[in-house]
């Protein structure tokens, strides 16, 4: 009974401190380390909006008519699928 009531103590501290998750996380890192390049599709475009998008086209954030704007042109330059990772905080 003291050796279950021991285990069980432990892996109740390590689930508070988080033990599980650095592990998980640690092993993903080798097994992307490990994998190789994964490359990328090459009709896939990434549109990353960085320094000079935003000293030629305006502080962040943008309103919103100027994100309408980049999707519509993007939408006739003929992109299938657009995928967008922006907060809309406003």
């Amino acid at each position: 009974m003291a050796i279950g009531l021991t285990v069980a103590v432990a892996g109740c501290l390590a689930v508070s401190v988080h033990v599980y998750d650095r592990l998980d996380d640690f092993g993903f890192d080798i097994h992307l380390r490990n994998v190789g390049d994964i490359k990328a599709h090459p009709d896939i475009v990434l549109i990353d909006i960085d320094d000079g998008a935003l000293r030629s086209v305006g502080d962040w954030p943008w309103p919103r008519r100027r994100s309408a704007q980049l999707l519509d042109t993007l939408s006739q330059a003929g992109a299938d699928s657009i995928v967008l990772d922006l907060v809309f905080a406003d």
